[in-house]
This record gives structure tokens, C-alpha cells and sequence, in this order.
């Protein structure tokens, strides 16, 4: 079994090109080879070269690739030499004999690759690539889910790492790791989601020491965040401030932000259920208009349960909804993003509120207006259960919901809960 190259990729016009990330921008240098062994040997040493130059913050990536193309050069050179040195030893070519003219190049070339290998075999230290691909190669079981969390998770430690100049994963510290968690602060709110990052670490440390024994102490040990206790009380979205927060969101370019709350509002949806919603999503069944939750074109739902259509009620229909149909889905990390940002407009203008409280507003409100727990079941995606259940199999869910969610709709259905008609005042004095 050949050996994965890292920061190295194939294809048949170039063969083995080394590609690294660096300030935003790739930077891809043929390595003018095709031969996997060679590939292995120079792609190191171009790594190598890399993180010698990149310990200065300050290196351009135009003068950084004009360095590494000349060290490329370096070494494609000095392996030619040894693959023509060889062949005069095989010759019984005496290379001392000053008779012989040997270029001088060949001389230097030599050296310097011999330098670069000696650096290599002294060095038992290990790059946090290096460890993130040991450790992702180890767990070939895993999901693409779960492949792509833990390379997120592992990414911002190795950009943290980086700009702090630590190279090797024998050279963090416990003390560097209660400085990666300020950085960790500045880029993720949630402290359920940094300790679920802290998880990541702390298992694939504990790996490095157990089976790899590149190092013998995890830093992550006891670092998780303490005070759970003090996140956000959940607090029912109102109607006033839910017209409060629609057009604040709809001035947002680039982003149906808007159209993500209405339908979190008015249907229940989760925010990764509302973040994966496409035109196709939009469907009426028996002369109901409704949005489909399904798993269609790759979508990821919380368990089977979520899986489920909801009448549009009439608010959202005279929102305009069915007419746009609107595309409120997105590649990469756009659901996550999608909920972050709108936490992040919220505490500037609504600080009391997250995203999930559109969702715990609307089964408030269902309950307020007398509707039956299974037909909240139904709408919220929980899972109805026991023979009730079955009554709603026909033809009457999706009537029976649009009934229910016409009236949660209604400004009688925020009820009476202790602040509402503060919330109502000062709602009204922005909208």
C-alpha cells in the first residue's frame, strides 16, 4: 500500500503537484515528477521549506511561491545529479579524480539535498497536518458529517497554531491551549459548541499519545468551559418582535434571512430545516399550499420524525412566500452560518432571543390556542406517538394544521406570559 502524500495531489498533464494554503491563497508548484517515491521525498521537503519560510507572519505568498519554486528547482536538480552519479559508480567512475570535469552544480545541488534529508531524519517532530490526516486516516468508518466537523474543528487550531508560530504538535502547551481558547471566543458564541470542539481535540490528542506516541501529554486535558448555567433563558418570540426583527433581517444582502425566520415562526422549523429549504420544496398537496421537509438532494434532518409537510398559513402566504419561493439553502458551512449570524443581528437589537425561540414560540402559541398535542407533534417534527397518532394518517393532518397555525398566527395567541405587553410596547416603538 503506497503511503498518502501530504499537500500533494495527482493528475495526468502535471503528475504530482505540493499545494498549501497560505493567507487566503493556494500556493501550487509542480514537482516535476511522476514517480510516487520521488513525490513522497520532495513534497516533505517542500513542506519542510515552507514552514522555514512561514515563521515570518510577514512573508508575501508572490515572493513565498518565487522561493519554493527555487528550492523546487533545487532539489529536482540535485536528484537528477544522484541519478547520474550513480550511473558513473555503476561504472567504476573514479569522482575524486580531478581528471574528470564534474559540474559544479551538481556539487551544490548535492549538498543541498543532503542538508534537506539530514533535516528530515533528525527531526522526529510532527506537523499538524501531519496529525489530522493519521488521525482521519485511523477512523475510515467515519461519516462525511463527522469528517467534515472535526476537519473544521481541527482547522482552527492549525490557523491558530500557525499565526502563533507552533509548528509541531509536540510544541503545544497547556498554556497555549488557554490562549487558543480566547481565539476560540472571538470566532464561536455558543459555549455547548466550543466544548464540543474541545471534545474533538481532547480525543484525537489522547490518540496521538496511545497509538502514534508522538507526544505524551494532552494539552486538552480539563480545558473544557465551565458556567453552562449562564447561556440565554428560552424565551418565546412574540408576534410584535417577530415584525420588529422581519425587515432588519430582510435588509441583510445576500442573505434570505428573513424568509428563514418567517418560515421558523410561522411553521416551526429548525434552523437547519429552514437553511436547506429550495424551490422544490414548495409543494401543495390536495389544494394546500405547504413546504416539504424532506431528505432530497442530500438534506440532513435531525431523525425521521422530521420528516414532514406543513400547510403554509395565510400570513405567510400574504408575505408572499408561494409566489417567490423562495432558495434559502446554501454550500459549505452555510446552515451553522446561517444560525450564527442571526444570533449575532439579535443581540444588537433583540438580545433576549436566539433563533431556537421562533420554534418555542410557535409551540407556545398552539398550546395557547387549544390545539392538540399531537397535532403539535405533527407540525414541530417531534414524533406523534400512541394510537391518537393514527387518526391524523389520512386525508385531516394537513387541514386540521392549517387551521391551527391560521390561529397561532393571530395576536390573542401570544397569551398572557409575563413581559408580553412590555415586549408588545417596545416592539411597537421601532417597527
Amino acid at each position: 500500500m503506497r503511503t498518502k502524500i501530504t499537500d500533494c495531489s495527482y493528475t495526468d498533464k502535471n503528475g504530482y503537484v505540493w499545494r498549501k494554503r497560505f493567507k487566503n491563497t493556494t500556493l501550487s508548484i509542480m514537482l516535476k515528477t511522476r514517480d510516487h517515491n520521488e513525490a513522497l521525498k520532495n513534497a516533505t521537503l517542500m513542506t519542510m521549506k515552507f514552514l522555514e519560510y512561514t515563521l515570518t507572519t510577514s512573508a508575501d505568498p508572490k515572493v513565498l511561491a518565487v522561493l519554493l519554486k527555487s528550492y523546487r528547482d533545487t532539489i529536482v536538480t540535485a536528484s537528477k545529479m544522484a541519478s547520474l552519479q550513480a550511473v558513473l559508480t555503476g561504472l567504476n567512475v573514479d569522482m575524486t579524480n580531478p581528471t574528470y570535469a564534474i559540474p559544479a552544480v551538481a556539487q551544490a545541488a548535492a549538498v543541498e539535498l543532503h542538508k534537506a534529508e539530514a533535516a528530515v531524519a533528525a527531526n522526529p517532530r510532527h506537523t499538524f497536518e501531519e496529525a489530522k490526516t493519521a488521525y482521519l486516516e485511523i477512523n475510515t468508518e467515519w461519516r462525511k458529517k463527522t469528517i467534515t466537523q472535526f476537519t473544521a474543528a481541527a482547522n482552527h487550531l492549525m490557523t491558530w497554531a500557525a499565526t502563533n508560530h507552533i509548528v509541531y504538535v509536540e510544541d503545544l502547551t497547556r498554556n497555549d491551549v488557554e490562549l487558543f481558547k480566547r481565539y476560540l471566543d472571538s470566532v464561536i458564541k455558543a459555549i455547548s459548541s466550543k466544548n464540543t470542539y474541545i471534545a474533538r481535540y481532547l480525543t484525537w490528542f489522547t490518540y496521538l499519545i496511545n497509538v502514534k506516541e508522538w507526544i505524551s501529554k494532552n494539552p486538552f486535558l480539563g480545558t473544557r468551559y465551565k458556567n453552562l448555567g449562564t447561556s440565554k433563558k428560552k424565551e418565546p418570540m412574540t408576534h410584535p418582535h417577530f415584525e420588529q426583527a422581519f425587515p432588519v433581517m430582510k435588509a441583510i444582502e445576500g442573505k434570505p434571512l428573513h424568509w428563514i425566520c418567517a418560515l421558523m415562526h410561522h411553521c416551526g422549523l429548525r434552523v437547519n430545516e429552514a437553511a436547506q429549504i429550495t424551490p422544490r420544496d414548495y409543494i401543495e398537496i390536495r389544494g394546500i399550499k405547504c413546504i416539504s421537509i424532506n431528505t432530497n438532494d442530500g438534506k440532513t434532518l435531525k431523525n425521521l420524525s422530521s420528516v414532514r409537510d406543513i400547510p403554509l398559513n395565510d400570513a405567510l402566504l400574504n408575505m408572499g412566500i408561494w409566489k417567490e419561493k423562495p432558495d434559502l439553502s446554501g454550500a459549505g458551512h452555510w446552515v451553522k452560518n446561517v444560525n450564527e449570524w442571526i444570533n449575532d443581528e439579535f443581540d444588537k437589537f433583540l438580545p433576549q432571543y436566539t433563533s431556537h425561540c421562533f420554534r418555542h414560540g410557535l409551540e407556545c402559541r398552539l398550546q395557547e390556542m387549544g390545539t392538540s398535542q399531537t397535532i403539535i407533534d405533527f407540525i414541530m417534527g417531534h414524533g406523534p406517538k400512541g394510537e391518537g397518532a393514527k387518526t391524523y394518517t389520512n386525508r385531516k393532518p394537513l387541514s386540521v394544521m392549517l387551521e391551527a397555525l391560521n390561529k397561532a398566527a393571530l395576536p390573542e395567541a401570544d397569551g398572557n406570559h409575563e413581559g408580553l405587553q412590555e415586549a408588545i410596547e417596545e416592539a411597537m416603538e421601532t417597527v
